[in-house]
């Protein structure tokens, strides 16, 4: 079997992980109102409740987090930008690790604590 190019090998691996950055940039989304039939959200200007802007209409979910803080998830939608209540909406999970070194060679899944022991 033919070995490939150095340039070539080195090219996948750099697409390779442009393609991981991308997906790893993706944040959490919104998935709907919380409840599910609620018709309005309460925006808020700033990432507390004494700050409230006004209502928008709980509608054309997915809507995409820009950022965390306090309890609250900063969105733009249609509707309008700001932030709004973890309370008021039903986030998608998200979850990483990140390891300073690379994770074990031997199977660790059968372990007490294996999501802690994912970087040893």
């Amino acid at each position: 079997m033919k070995s490939m190019p150095l340039p070539f090998r080195l090219t996948m691996a750099a697409l390779a992980l442009t393609a991981a950055s991308f997906a790893h940039a993706d944040g959490p989304r919104i998935l709907s109102a919380n409840p599910a039939d609620a018709k309005e959200l309460t925006l808020y200007r700033t990432p507390s409740r004494s700050d409230a802007a006004g209502k928008i209409p709980a509608q054309g979910f997915p809507w995409t987090v820009l950022s965390k803080s306090k309890g609250f998830y900063q969105v733009s939608t249609s509707q309008g930008s700001g932030w709004v209540s973890a309370m008021d909406v039903r986030a998608e999970l998200t979850a990483s690790v990140v390891c300073s070194t690379p994770p074990a060679t031997q199977h660790i899944a059968g372990n007490m604590n294996a999501g802690s022991a994912r970087c040893n």
